[in-house]
């Protein structure tokens, strides 16, 4: 999974690759929202799950992720994809 929307102040993270969340791998983070996605199919499933992990809610839920507004992201800093940002 890549990071394809940034904010200004980070932009050196677009095109990063996003291989975990807090203390869990983005396998296991799948595997715990997959159920909460509703979708038809799925590939449907596959392009509603990003947005499910953005939200902090659903992962204290799901994964036991604790915070204060932060979610903890675990980035590859090794670009996959270089692209650019709109304004």
């Amino acid at each position: 999974m890549l990071v394809t929307r940034v904010t200004q102040e980070h932009t050196d993270l677009l095109g990063a690759q996003l291989i975990g969340i807090g203390e869990k791998s983005l396998a296991e983070v799948e595997s715990a929202l997959r159920p909460i996605v509703q979708s038809d199919n799925p590939q449907a499933q596959d392009y509603l799950l990003p947005s499910f992990m953005v939200v902090p809610e659903m992962l204290a839920a799901r994964i036991g992720l604790k915070g204060d507004h932060f979610i903890r992201l675990q980035i590859s800093r090794c670009k996959i994809w270089s692209g650019t940002t709109k304004r």
